[in-house]
């Protein structure tokens, strides 16, 4: 394992002295395992493309957990999700999260976002929200996202950095507030140590409380490398909040047979679960999501499923899961 990841509160230490980066293994915060390189053929990016984020009859793909509740059959795409279903399962989680806006105010916080727009999806409405409380905000871009835009992976990479900086505006996060790590787009596993230290050294010198990274059971792999680099990086009494963007409610309409109830297990994660009100911030939620085009026409196309799960993240409290 990566250096960057021992000592990392609640994360055991799987053993890969020896072996290649593209074949390493790390542990879950559960004990699951997650492939941090690509494999089998798979592709970077958020888990967009046919292939990625899925698994397979028969083949596992790279950035999934090995865990019965890992997407089955046809993949993400497999059957169309209603908004209807969707919307019912973010009121339940939202009714039953502890409301903690009032205790979020004033504390300077850095969001780790894997690939540009994953902070905007996850937490566009908090991060608007201490903007206008005068808070000090970062963000860190921890890849170049290439993969999640078809054609060149060059001009991909700096057409998504030139989307961030009109997102992180549209949020009124200055520019001097934006930090690009730019590691390559699905292998950040593979720069674990150098990006934690990057991290890390941010956090003692900005002073940062409190630290936004992925949900830790998520599938994708960058979005689990980001969650061990914060957990890594928590300065003492600072806080971890855990967003959710794979790994979110409209999962579980997904799954079949052993495999749903697997992820229904997983309502005992609400015992972390948290809410932030956000609704008077969704405009500027909205723009700072438009800004990402490359990325809202790819969910466009896709229908009902892309316009549920990007409406997933526009409803009037942001959720997220109390690190450790």
């Amino acid at each position: 394992m990566r250096s960057g990841l021992r000592g990392a509160p609640g994360v055991p230490e799987p053993a890969n002295q020896g072996v290649p980066p593209s074949a390493r293994v790390l542990a879950g915060p559960d004990g699951g395992s997650f492939l941090p390189a690509a494999e089998n053929g798979a592709a970077g990016g958020q888990g967009r493309s046919e292939g990625r984020g899925s698994v397979r009859h028969g083949r596992q793909v790279a950035g999934v957990p090995t865990r019965p509740w890992s997407v089955e059959g046809r993949g993400l795409r497999g059957r169309e999700a209603t908004e209807r279903d969707g919307a019912v399962i973010r009121h339940l989680l939202a009714s039953l999260a502890r409301d903690v806006t009032r205790e979020l105010e004033g504390r300077p916080a850095l969001f780790l976002a894997p690939h540009p727009d994953d902070e905007v999806l996850g937490c566009g409405g908090i991060i608007a929200r201490k903007v206008r409380t005068r808070t000090p905000v970062w963000i860190a871009y921890l890849t170049d996202g290439r993969d999640g835009v078809p054609g060149a992976p060059e001009a991909a990479a700096a057409l998504r950095e030139r989307e961030a900086r009109v997102a992180a505006s549209a949020l009124g996060v200055p520019e001097d507030h934006l930090i690009f790590l730019r590691f390559p787009d699905g292998r950040l596993g593979d720069h674990l140590e150098a990006a934690t230290e990057r991290i890390r050294a941010l956090v003692e010198e900005l002073g940062i409380e409190e630290i936004f990274a992925p949900y830790g059971r998520e599938y994708h792999r960058d979005h689990v490398a980001a969650y061990h680099i914060a957990c890594t990086c928590l300065r003492p009494r600072a806080r971890l909040y855990e967003y959710p963007v794979w790994y979110g409610p409209w999962i579980w309409m997904r799954l079949r047979g052993r495999a749903r109830w697997a992820a229904l297990a997983q309502l005992r994660e609400l015992r972390r679960a948290v809410r932030i009100q956000v609704a008077e911030f969704l405009e500027a939620k909205q723009r700072a999501l438009g800004a990402y085009r490359s990325q809202v026409v790819q969910f466009e196309a896709l229908g009902a499923w892309g316009k549920a799960f990007l409406g997933g993240f526009l409803g009037p409290y942001e959720l997220f899961f109390e690190g450790p």
